[in-house]
């Protein structure tokens, strides 16, 4: 399951690397390599405009790549969120979560939406730890 918006332009090859992101760098590239062994999650924190949904973006089009079996899910908070009120008023949120559940590699960007979501906040983390515990690698964003 691939479910993106993904910007074909932001990819590692064109994402500039230099002494502030460098650490970002590697450990989103080692999450994208090697998914759920190191940096997982890997939570990425900068100010707003810093590339923090280029380097998921990078992420992701290198996982698809290299491991075009996995599910790999890229998308915003707002995205998961109006999902999630979607599952809530149809009732489907046993369905919403095993979608999830069945991912790789989920990269969530604007995680600092989440502020006063607490039944959001409580699916993401059940959601958070399924994903951990089966071995996939999580990746989080936030301003």
């Amino acid at each position: 399951m691939v479910a993106t918006d993904l910007d074909p332009r932001f990819t590692f090859e064109s994402f500039v690397v230099g002494p502030a992101n460098r650490l970002a760098s590697a450990a989103a590239r080692r999450a994208a390599d090697a998914p759920g062994t190191s940096y997982n999650p890997l939570f990425i924190y900068s100010g707003s405009g810093l590339d923090k949904s280029h380097i998921l973006s990078g992420i992701a089009h290198y996982a698809i790549k290299v491991h075009p079996e996995y599910g790999v899910v890229y998308l915003t908070v707002e995205v998961f969120l109006d999902e999630f009120t979607r599952a809530l008023q149809d009732g489907t949120q046993d369905e919403l979560r095993e979608r999830y559940e069945e991912l790789h590699i989920l990269l969530l960007d604007d995680v600092q939406f989440l502020t006063g979501q607490k039944e959001a906040q409580e699916m993401l983390l059940r959601l958070l730890d399924q994903l951990s515990a089966s071995g996939g690698q999580i990746v989080l964003a936030s301003d």
